[in-house]
């Protein structure tokens, strides 16, 4: 797993020179991480073949990333329904192309571009078994209102389990402070690298478990100074003999504790 932990700005000047020096378009990066999802979606979630999966996307880069997760999991089999949320006028580029290749596939796609298209939505959840969010991605730094805020209330309160595309839609992707709602997921799937939002704030008590997805992304540009710890990186204490002191086991170097503030390490 890569360990890294990055900026929101970190991720796009990464997505911008892995694209430049690789010679890669949006879409090229788009479709490797919606196959990388698709692939991490069957290997933590254990679909069946015969369950509904709803894909609940947005109008930029997090929702398609998802779609394309959907599609990947449609062309092998897997019954997908795929729900943009979003005024036409908004969908940028990528994901028309992407929404083309879904009814190219007979894929069953609808656009909610309305609240009167909510007890649709509604349905579309009653039949599904599983929920992909594709919402907003760790750009996201507002309130959520209007339709965006009723679809989320609407996933949280399925009672699904709920796939996050790279975080959870409506968490900050640097503090990892959800606006006024966000989604709580089951499972997120974290392209590349942690993000700040991906464990800071709020994040750990809507990300469910997390699972990093490796794309291939230049980091080279970027400033490296946080990694995250796991326990995997510690080594086990040595047994202690009964008959022996703490002077046989050598020091412990303790790093923590701001100026000041240095009584609890």
């Amino acid at each position: 797993m890569n360990k890294l932990i990055i900026s929101v700005e970190d991720a796009r000047i990464m997505d911008e020179e892995t694209c430049r020096r690789k010679n890669l378009s949006t879409m090229d990066l788009i479709k490797q991480a919606g196959e990388k999802l698709a692939l991490c979606f069957r290997e933590e979630m254990h679909p069946e073949k015969e369950q509904v999966i709803t894909v609940i996307a947005g109008v930029g880069n997090n929702g398609c990333d998802s779609m394309i997760m959907g599609l990947s999991l449609w062309r092998i089999g897997f019954l997908v329904n795929f729900i943009v949320v979003g005024n036409e006028r908004d969908i940028r580029r990528e994901a028309w192309s992407i929404i083309g290749a879904i009814r190219t596939s007979n894929g069953r796609i609808l656009i909610i571009d309305s609240e009167s298209k909510l007890d649709l939505f509604r349905e579309f959840l009653k039949r599904s078994a599983f929920l992909v969010d594709g919402l907003f991605g760790t750009g996201l730094n507002k309130n959520i209102e209007g339709l965006y805020y009723q679809v989320i209330s609407l996933m949280n309160s399925s009672s699904l389990p709920i796939f996050s595309v790279d975080i959870p839609s409506g968490l900050n992707g640097n503090s990892g402070k959800p606006a006024n709602i966000a989604v709580k997921a089951s499972l997120t799937g974290i392209i590349q690298c942690h993000k700040y939002g991906n464990l800071f704030g709020d994040a750990l008590d809507y990300s469910g478990k997390r699972k990093v997805l490796e794309i291939g992304l230049l980091d080279d540009k970027i400033i490296k100074n946080k990694w995250l710890l796991t326990k995997e990186d510690l080594r086990p204490l040595p047994p202690r003999r009964h008959n022996s002191h703490k002077y046989h086991y050598g020091s412990v170097l303790v790093v923590g504790g701001s100026l000041g503030m240095l009584g609890a390490p």
